[in-house]
């Protein structure tokens, strides 16, 4: 943990730096892997999923995002 009272503005915008790269990174991880990877919240609601995903159930995420299993037709099959 970084404690930002303590930089000055060069050292926060490093910092920020660094975290977007993490960011960008996981992101591009994610997406790039060949197996199917989804997150959902507790409730079963889809917050997320990789390129792999969208490929073998043919929906784009703005289809599956947002919705829980029983929404989405490939899970009924």
């Amino acid at each position: 943990d970084v404690d930002l009272k303590n930089l000055d503005k060069s050292e926060i915008l490093k910092e920020y730096d660094k975290l977007y790269e993490s960011k960008e990174y996981y992101k591009t991880a994610f997406n790039i892997l060949a197996d199917l990877v989804w997150l959902k919240d507790l409730n079963g609601v889809f917050l997320r999923c990789n390129e792999a995903v969208t490929k073998m159930v043919g929906l784009d995420k703005s289809e599956i995002l947002g919705k829980e299993e029983f929404e989405l037709k490939f899970l009924a099959k």
